[in-house]
């Protein structure tokens, strides 16, 4: 396939973030999705590597399991919906995958991804809250679920980039950083340019205002290089002296971050939402496996398992019982509505995309960027709504491979050098 294609497949990716035609699950990016498709059947491909089959293969069964789950147990709407907006995901991970020299499509990913959300960053740092889907629903056939979230009360202002949410543009990001700054080969990527692409990811992500990501940038590096490269004392001791710089830098200017960034500085006693995840999890799991534990419960029953697990447990978080569905947990959503079966297939799945990530194949950085960024998304999606299903970016860097042999003897003429 031509690379133009995939490069302006890319593009278009990026540039339409959350616009969709007339109903929200109907996005640009889905039609471009089949149209790319389609035209990868025309041309020649290279075979698959074995682990890259096995993922596509288990995310294929359980899109299967899930479609059938929904018509079962919800509606079929919702299950055709779910089906045509997940389907192609394994398709574009097997084109990209198949690619040689697929690290360039990801720096370019990663680059425009970063000017574009950065623009509109600006703006709404400056004050001006705008998002990119919001000017695009100005467009004939297209429209928006919503648009930039100014009132965040006493939380301050919380940017999210062309993105409606705060909360997707920082897990994107956080995939982003990862991947330059463990990108420290000069074959891929000039070092002046990966500074300043960290430095504006940095500003980035403090002003998302995104705990998730604040503080689980730093252990998800720490555990990334002991778990590839082992333990080394003098990487250690240059992280500890790292992180206590840090520390006394921000001591220093505390009282002006905690100004400008309060809800860095909630407590779980006042940040209600925090309860209200962990409660509703909680009991939304308790509930599921007293009732149905199989195959999970339907969605519009997602509050009667709630009250099941409340009536279990009783209060064990918080002053009152908060009564809301919410589905900000990955393992709990796939267990809570997909059963048993539905978590074996999420926990299979993360096998597969590890196993890729640690294949003996791999160049040492390479592990470090899939690893990193897997662990990272895991970890992210403990406290939030996205899923392995959803986030099609995942699944661009789970297609990472270096087997141009033109690339690996440049690779191995740097080290040498």
């Amino acid at each position: 396939m031509n690379k133009r294609i995939l490069y302006l497949y890319i593009f278009l990716f990026i540039f339409f973030a959350d616009a969709y035609f007339i109903i929200p699950w109907l996005k640009p990016i889905t039609i471009f999705s089949y149209l790319l498709i389609g035209l990868s059947f025309s041309a020649k491909q290279k075979k698959l590597d074995k682990n890259s089959r096995k993922l596509q293969y288990v995310f294929f069964l359980f899109i299967a399991y899930t479609f059938v789950v929904n018509l079962i147990q919800n509606d079929t709407q919702l299950a055709f919906s779910a089906l045509l907006s997940t389907i192609y995901i394994p398709f574009v991970f097997g084109i990209f995958s198949r690619k040689e020299g697929n690290y360039k499509f990801l720096y370019f990913y990663a680059k425009w991804y970063v000017v574009y959300n950065g623009f509109f960053a600006v703006l709404q740092f400056l004050g001006v809250y705008v998002t990119a889907g919001e000017l695009l629903a100005k467009l004939p056939f297209l429209s928006v679920d919503s648009g930039f979230a100014i009132d965040f009360s006493n939380q301050g202002l919380r940017i999210s980039g062309a993105s409606y949410s705060s909360i997707g543009f920082a897990s994107t990001i956080g995939a982003i950083f990862l991947f330059i700054y463990f990108t420290k080969t000069k074959t891929l990527l000039n070092p002046k340019m990966r500074k300043i692409y960290l430095i504006i990811l940095i500003f980035l992500i403090i002003m998302t205002q995104t705990r998730s990501i604040i503080y689980a940038m730093v252990p998800v590096i720490y555990l990334t290089n002991v778990f590839i490269t082992g333990r080394n004392i003098k990487k250690l001791a240059s992280i500890i002296v790292g992180l206590g710089f840090t520390v006394f830098i921000i001591i220093l200017l505390l009282p002006t971050i905690q100004s400008a960034f309060p809800r860095l500085f909630l407590n779980v006693e006042e940040d209600g939402s925090v309860i209200h995840r962990i409660q509703a999890n909680v009991y939304g799991v308790v509930g599921t496996f007293y009732t149905s534990p199989i195959i999970g419960m339907p969605k519009e029953s997602s509050l009667d398992a709630m009250d099941i697990g409340y009536n279990k447990l009783g209060l064990f978080l918080g002053d009152r019982y908060i009564d809301e569905v919410t589905q900000h947990n990955q393992p709990s959503y796939f267990f809570r509505y997909y059963g048993i079966i539905g978590f074996l297939f999420f926990i299979l799945i993360y096998r597969a995309m590890f196993k890729i990530s640690l294949s003996k194949s791999n160049p040492e950085f390479m592990k470090k960027i899939l690893f990193s960024i897997l662990i990272f998304h895991l970890l992210y999606t403990f406290s939030h709504n996205n899923k392995i299903t959803g986030d099609i970016y995942i699944w661009f860097f789970m297609a990472l491979n270096f087997r141009s042999t033109i690339f690996i003897k440049k690779l191995n003429e740097e080290k040498v050098n």
